[in-house]
């Protein structure tokens, strides 16, 4: 609800400040969820009902992203424009109350340029805001891009070829160019904690060091194995 509001009163707050020669705030790190922390608590002398709100569903603010005209400046998916940033980077690691200070920094001058074009400035109620916010994170959660050759390489390094694509053609692991569990990231995720335990096992038996994952090698060798079941479906026999 602060996103929200902020989002929506930015503009003609910061107009006024400045026809009263006020400077405008800018809001870095954890200001605003502080301020938000003070207004809270100052509000408790004066009793009032709680607000519930509904979990914000990342399907709808894809819709609304598109449909409050956000896709004009930063793009179909949030990844950015020569009008606008990527929305993916910007929101990543960040907390709804610093979202809420970047909407707040950069409301005015966004308002500008809309009016500059001609767009109507969007506004959001209800859980519209958190919804889109949701879409945002989503976008990164469930990221899909990677390098498949350095994949390929943590494949071979971190010992996966020793079970599922062995030199002898004996695999210990299911063949996972025609694994569905693999089509996927959360897929492959689901996967490997559901077949863990298992695979702890067999390695110990065979004195299989556990192997860890550091980086974007995970990233990597998702996209790496993704690419083996597209050659199996095309009948291309994958490389040992």
């Amino acid at each position: 609800m602060l996103a929200e509001g902020m989002w929506n009163r930015g503009p003609a707050m910061q107009a006024m400040q400045r026809s009263r020669g006020v400077p405008s705030p800018a809001f870095v790190g954890r200001e605003m969820a502080d301020i938000q922390a003070y207004i809270r608590r100052v509000s408790r002398e004066t009793p009032r009902r709680p607000v519930f709100l509904e979990p914000p569903r990342p399907d709808r603010g894809r819709l609304l992203f598109g449909s409050k005209g956000c896709t004009r400046c930063h793009g179909a998916t949030g990844r950015g424009t020569a009008n606008g940033p990527d929305l993916r980077a910007a929101t990543l690691r960040m907390s709804v109350s610093e979202i809420a200070g970047v909407l707040w920094n950069h409301s005015f001058e966004m308002s500008s340029r809309m009016q500059q074009r001609g767009v109507a400035f969007p506004r959001f109620g209800g859980t519209e805001m958190a919804d889109v916010i949701a879409f945002l994170y989503y976008l990164r959660f469930d990221e899909t891009r990677g390098d498949s050759a350095a994949g390929e390489r943590v494949f071979r390094a971190k010992g996966c070829a020793g079970c599922h694509r062995p030199p002898s053609g004996q695999s210990v692991g299911p063949d996972l160019s025609r694994s569905a569990a693999v089509t996927a990231p959360m897929r492959l995720a689901a996967a490997m904690w559901n077949h863990a335990p298992a695979m702890y096992g067999v390695m110990r038996t065979r004195t299989v060091e556990w192997p860890r994952f550091e980086g974007d090698e995970m990233r990597d060798l998702s996209v790496y194995l993704r690419s083996m079941t597209a050659a199996a479906s095309r009948g291309a026999v994958p490389r040992r």
